[in-house]
């Protein structure tokens, strides 16, 4: 199954122009939320005690699947369209030479904090998180983790998929993105503090796609994170 970017927006403006249609007066509409500038929640600079478990209870490559939701919350269309509309609006933003970006108050690794509040703006209630790991962490508190014992069945459309071998660091859990498209072949992920081919790490980054064919997979990926709608 291929989802297309084009598709995707289409059905998105039909579900944001349906709820503008019958939503009350004096609620706050998808639209406004969705076109205000970023003002993202405070950031977590620590691990939050929402998703926090004990360390010999994350799973990691290779670990039992039984760690972990098998199957993840349902995937919610609509969500997932309105997570793609955000993460696209800042396709090739690319950071500033000294490494400050629009995304966070400071110089650090944003890949997560780019992601979180892309979720955040599409409606879901999850706390700005620095940290790949604790994405991982909020994850499994929630039942939306996912292992990568089966990715190509588990994965869905608008969903956080995790670079490295386990959330335990910053070392072992190492970048994140979200999937944009996918098919029995690739992954095409947009991404938060990425680098083109070709390009050094001390090269800006920037927000950007990035695919990767599926025998990579099992090298690049731990797991997957679905986003929670929070009328769940």
């Amino acid at each position: 199954m291929k989802y297309a970017r084009r598709g995707l927006a289409a059905f998105a403006s039909i579900a944001l122009s349906a709820q503008l249609a019958t939503a009350p007066a004096s609620s706050q509409s998808v639209n406004s939320r969705t076109t205000s500038p970023i003002a993202p929640r405070t950031i977590v600079n620590t691990p939050p005690a929402i998703g926090r478990v004990p360390l010999a209870s994350i799973p990691t490559r290779g670990s039992s699947p039984k760690q972990v939701t098998s199957q993840p919350r349902g995937f919610d269309e609509r969500l997932s369209a309105r997570i793609l509309e955000e993460a696209y609006k800042h396709e090739g933003y690319i950071e500033e030479p000294n490494g400050m970006n629009k995304f966070s108050n400071n110089k650090y690794p944003w890949c997560s904090v780019y992601l979180t509040l892309m979720w955040q703006r599409a409606g879901v209630d999850i706390p700005t998180l620095p940290l790949t790991g604790d994405l991982y962490r909020w994850g499994i508190a929630h039942g939306q983790a996912y292992s990568d014992k089966n990715l190509a069945n588990d994965m869905h459309v608008g969903d956080a998929l995790l670079f490295g071998t386990g959330p335990q660091t910053r070392f072992t859990s190492t970048h994140v993105g979200i999937v944009s498209r996918f098919d029995e072949n690739s992954v095409t992920l947009i991404e938060g503090n990425a680098i083109l081919p070709g390009q050094s790490r001390k090269d800006p980054h920037r927000v950007t796609e990035k695919t990767y064919p599926r025998d990579a997979w099992k090298k690049e990926f731990y797991g997957g994170v679905r986003p929670s709608n929070p009328s769940r």
